[in-house]
């Protein structure tokens, strides 16, 4: 078996807008009418992590909550049977504490002379936004006695924009990187966190170094003029399990691709870090799903999502396959993360929430079974699910629903996978006869974090973005993203 490095799957994602090739399509030729139905070939995911974890993966939709997330293909004579399914999605339940502690272990099997080559996209995130700042700033020190100004609107130990008469900040011109650079975390942040340096901006630093006399007369001033890169770049600030693997790029498609062998069987194991050793404490590492923006129903009530069971991954990869073009403008002075920017600066962030930025991300598991061209002759997208109580397989609250969120009528049913809305939060949380749902909730899973302005209702099916409202630094900002340690 052989192993690729694939830096990019756009065009493999931009497949299943294309047909899927007709390998499994079509039917085999046969000598007889009468179909063969014990023959097939199977691209089948599993989870192999121990059964006492209870993790449970399984196809999405109605009726399908103990079916295998396996794509079958049949041979079946033309005039018996239709096509079968190519493109499937699968739910992964997990109940949050397993989740947290043990990490992912998924195992991908293909019978022989289905998949010429076989491809993993792992799901990713923006952790932090990255961006730019440009400009032409002036920092000035001073040695000796200074009472006065160097002249010119100078002013000792600063660093100026001068453009836009603004004083960045006083102080050592050793901050001028904290200053300029307020995109590469690694600045600032404490380095225990691994914090990385997702800033493109470059500058032109003219540094002034003026010399006083005793009479605190200046006496000259050196001038040197130097270009800062800050160096970073904007696929620092993706994470995710794209992380356990040496694929990341300029562009956040990335993944790996195996060449099977002809004739053969293939097999393939990935086993996911846990957010425990990733010392993290949330479950957004690994638990991808939200219940925004995975079916029409709008998700600005609860009630909406009572007994709904279709699933429609297409909603959220297009989402993020609206990559922003053009960079957003944005106030440095709102970072939150940096507390040396004090003042304005030319600053773009080129990424508007986890899943919206100048690269693409993946929100979903994916698994592509391809051909020599590599057109897609079948795909599994998977959404793990973080349970904050044990889940059912049948039943109220089972694994079928898009949400249990719907199922709360508090206090005679309390939902499993989902808390209740802020609203009702607030009005449980002080009644000392009921036991605060949310003291079920440990770990925080997307839908715990990030609030979309609501899903869509109608065609075309397109996610709205974050609400704004929810938001400190304006239409998105930092608020947005989750950091380092969740």
């Amino acid at each position: 078996m052989r192993i690729i490095a694939l830096l990019t799957l756009l065009l493999i994602y931009s497949g299943c807008n294309e047909q899927i090739a007709p390998e499994l399509t079509e039917a085999a030729n046969t000598t007889t009418s009468t179909p063969s139905v014990n023959s097939f070939k199977q691209f089948s995911l599993s989870e192999t992590s121990p059964s006492l974890l209870g993790y449970h993966l399984h196809q999405t939709g109605a009726g399908l909550g103990l079916e295998d997330c396996t794509i079958n293909q049949q041979t079946y004579d033309t005039d018996t049977a239709s096509d079968p399914q190519f493109d499937i999605t699968c739910y992964l339940e997990a109940e949050e504490q397993g989740l947290y502690f043990n990490g992912l272990n998924f195992q991908l099997n293909v019978d022989a002379g289905a998949c010429e080559y076989v491809a993993f996209a792992p799901y990713s995130f923006y952790r932090l936004p990255p961006g730019r700042a440009t400009g032409t700033f002036i920092v000035t020190t001073c040695d000796g006695n200074p009472s006065t100004t160097p002249g010119g609107g100078r002013v000792c130990e600063t660093i100026a924009d001068t453009a836009n008469a603004i004083t960045l900040a006083a102080g050592s011109a050793d901050l001028v990187e904290q200053h300029l650079c307020p995109f590469n975390y690694s600045n600032y942040m404490d380095e225990s966190l691994n914090p990385p340096n997702c800033d493109l901006g470059t500058h032109t630093v003219q540094y002034e170094n003026c010399s006083y006399d005793d009479d605190a007369a200046v006496t000259s001033c050196d001038i040197t003029t130097e270009v800062l890169e800050c160096g970073g770049r904007s696929y620092n600030c993706i994470d995710g399990p794209i992380r356990n693997f040496s694929v990341l790029d300029e562009t956040t498609r990335g993944g790996l691709i195996y060449q099977v062998p002809e004739n053969s069987s293939f097999s393939e194991s990935w086993e996911l870090e846990s957010p425990y050793d990733r010392g993290l404490n949330s479950n957004i590492l690994l638990s991808n799903y939200t219940r925004q923006c995975v079916s029409t129903v709008n998700s600005g009530t609860d009630t909406n999502f009572s007994n709904v069971t279709t699933f429609n991954a297409d909603i959220m990869d297009y989402y993020a396959d609206n990559t922003t073009q053009d960079p957003t403008s944005f106030n440095v002075a709102s970072n939150l993360y940096n507390p040396y920017v004090q003042g304005a600066a030319n600053v773009l962030i080129y990424a508007d929430d986890p899943f919206l930025g100048s690269s693409r991300t993946t929100p979903y598991y994916s698994w592509y079974c391809l051909d020599s061209a590599l057109d897609i002759k079948a795909r599994i997208r998977v959404a793990v699910r973080d349970w904050d109580r044990t889940f059912n397989l049948t039943g109220a609250g089972n694994v079928e629903l898009v949400s249990d969120v719907g199922d709360n009528v508090f206090p005679t049913t309390i939902s499993r996978m989902d808390s209740f809305s802020s609203a009702q939060e607030n009005e449980y949380d002080t009644d000392p006869h009921f036991p605060r749902y949310n003291a079920y909730n440990d770990y925080e899973d997307w839908d715990d974090f990030l609030e979309f302005v609501d899903t869509p209702t109608a065609a075309p099916l397109t996610c709205q973005g974050i609400e704004g409202a929810d938001q400190d630094d304006g239409p998105k900002g930092f608020n947005a993203f989750p950091g380092l340690s969740r």
